[in-house]
This record gives structure tokens, C-alpha cells and sequence, in this order.
């Protein structure tokens, strides 16, 4: 946790992993679309969107305090349930990410490869329900991207030390595709 002021060093990075032509595989960069309306201008914060490629990810992630991906998964949840994984057990497990070929857990194993791990790294899954082609999040995956960008501004500011932010407009709420600003 930060106990001072940050100036304009890059305190966060948050990686939205995806495709967003694949339904819910978007949900990675439709947090990241959200928060740019906040957070997009600010020094101390890198948001990416990245579609499955394991050395973009690696690349993406150095420097922060704090590494977030954001990534849709496959498991026995239910739609729209957000899980934090530990990024230790990802290595050998099997794959969570929606439709894209390779995942975060490949991009850990290269990062520790290269040592160009981050100094603190999260995980969100987002359970998704549809990944044919199309550009619309399911509502329960909307529903969760809503939280998600919820509990990003929170730690976000907590880590910056900036009020607390103006809600976000919800996921519906942005017009065109669910996950596009503007």
C-alpha cells in the first residue's frame, strides 16, 4: 500500500485480456474501456487491452506496484460470478481464459522465464456465458464488469490517494456496443 504521495510515477497497470468481438471474451477489455473514462489521462495508471498474447502481456506488465489482468473464464460458475485466482496456482492448472489460445498462466510462466514478473500481481476472472462471435456482453457479465470497475476505482484511489470517484455509467449505459466508451 502506498503511505504517500505518488507524484507521476506508474503505480498501476491494469491488463484487460480478451477479444472483444467474441461476446463475454470482451469482458477483460470492457473493464479497461470503463476505466479509461477516469483513469485514461492519468501517469500513475497504464490500462491495456490485450487479446490472449502472452508476450504483450509480459511487456505490459512491468514497472507498477500493482499488476491487475482482467480476463473472461470458462469454469462451472455461474454467469457473471467474479473470481480472484491466485497466480501461483495457475501454473499446471487448467486454462481459464475464454476463447483466446494462450492465457495468463502461459504469461506467468514467461514473465518468471525472462524475470520480469510484476511486484504484485492480481487476477480477476469473469465467468463468462457466450463466446460466439458478436460484440454484446451477456447481462450477468455486465453486471460483473460493473463491479469489477467498482472495486478497480476503489483500490485505485486508495492507492493514488484521490477521492473517491463519480460512479462510472453502467455497463449498459455506454452506448453502442455495451463495452465501448461513447
Amino acid at each position: 500500500v502506498v503511505t504517500g504521495p505518488v507524484g507521476d510515477r506508474l503505480v498501476a497497470t491494469v491488463i484487460g485480456v480478451g477479444n472483444r468481438w467474441r461476446n463475454d471474451d470482451g469482458a477483460g477489455p470492457a473493464v479497461v474501456s470503463r476505466l479509461a473514462a477516469r483513469w485514461g489521462d492519468d501517469p500513475r495508471v497504464r490500462l491495456m487491452e490485450v487479446r490472449g498474447d502472452v508476450t504483450e502481456v509480459v511487456l505490459a506488465w512491468g514497472g507498477a506496484d500493482i499488476t491487475w489482468i482482467i480476463d473472461a473464464i470458462a469454469t462451472a460458475n455461474a454467469p457473471g460470478a467474479v473470481l480472484e485466482v491466485d497466480p501461483h496456482h495457475l501454473i499446471g492448472a487448467p486454462r481459464l481464459g475464454g476463447s483466446h489460445r494462450a492465457g495468463v498462466a502461459e504469461a506467468i510462466e514467461l514473465g518468471r522465464a525472462l524475470g520480469r514478473m510484476p511486484r504484485e500481481l492480481r487476477l480477476l476472472g469473469i465467468q463468462g456465458d457466450d463466446y460466439a462471435d458478436g460484440d454484446r456482453l451477456s447481462p450477468a457479465v455486465c453486471d460483473a464488469v460493473d463491479r469489477v470497475v467498482a472495486r478497480l476505482d476503489a483500490d485505485l484511489s486508495r492507492r493514488i490517494r484521490t477521492p473517491p470517484p463519480a460512479p462510472s455509467p453502467a455497463c449498459a449505459d455506454v452506448g453502442g456496443a455495451q463495452f465501448r466508451l461513447g
